[in-house]
């Protein structure tokens, strides 16, 4: 009977060890996770924000271009 105990008690502890190492290891795995979405967040704002600044540089110089030949146009 105490065999038995010995032998049961010394499976919930292995057990247990390897429930808090899987445990310790999925924490690990969910925080490099979040580090990657974190990036991916931030890389999308960053090609956002670039991508709106050419956008309204590129309207400005339209918009230039488009007043000169208007005065072009008015002085002939």
């Amino acid at each position: 009977m105490e065999t038995l105990l010995t032998v049961l008690i010394t499976l919930m502890v292995v057990s247990l060890i390897g429930a808090g190492i899987n445990l310790v290891r999925l924490n690990k795995e969910v925080n490099r996770i979040t580090e990657i979405e974190n990036n991916i967040e931030y890389l999308h704002k960053d090609t956002v924000d670039r991508l709106e600044g050419w956008i309204s540089s590129t309207d400005r110089r339209f918009d230039y271009i488009k007043n000169d030949i208007e005065k072009l146009s008015k002085s002939k």
